[in-house]
């Protein structure tokens, strides 16, 4: 994978800094009900709101928490 900035799309460069919730449902397998849960409860930090149902993270910010999430999930569930 090139350098960020480096021969790389808006889109990607976007992708590669940003993570959404909809993502987030997808990695960790739950629904966005989950992921709204996720973040009144504090599990997730808060997002960036772009608009009133389109939430953002910086990847930074949020992987060692969806990282966390992922563990906790797949322990309650007997998955390794």
């Amino acid at each position: 994978m090139p350098l960020f900035g480096v021969n790389m799309t808006a889109q990607e460069e976007f992708d590669q800094k940003y993570i959404s919730s909809r993502e987030i449902c997808r990695v960790v397998g739950v629904t966005r009900a989950a992921v709204i849960q996720a973040k009144q409860k504090g599990i997730l930090p808060e997002p960036i709101s772009v608009e009133q149902h389109i939430s953002l993270w910086l990847r930074a910010d949020v992987q060692e928490a969806i990282d966390s999430w992922i563990k906790r999930r797949n322990a309650r569930i007997g998955v390794e």
